[in-house]
């Protein structure tokens, strides 16, 4: 298996087979969870340190929802 198989997908649709490459690369591949999503990333390619908006980090997907409607 490869990395590119569960990149941006939503960990709850892996295959228990994934769900293992995923927990067993973590740390290797330097993968995590966005929050909102519950999708695969690179965790530099999350955003950290956002519990004003409730969650640990998320993707940019999810930020720009979170915030497209915050006052600048």
């Amino acid at each position: 298996m490869k990395l590119k198989d569960i990149l941006y997908r939503n960990f709850n649709t892996l295959s228990d087979v994934e769900k293992q490459f995923y927990e067993d690369n973590r740390e290797k591949f330097e993968i995590n969870l966005c929050d909102k999503y519950n999708t695969v990333n690179y965790s530099d390619e999350l955003i950290w340190e956002v519990q004003h908006l409730g969650y640990t980090a998320i993707c940019e997907e999810a930020y720009k929802e979170l915030t497209a409607n915050s006052p600048h």
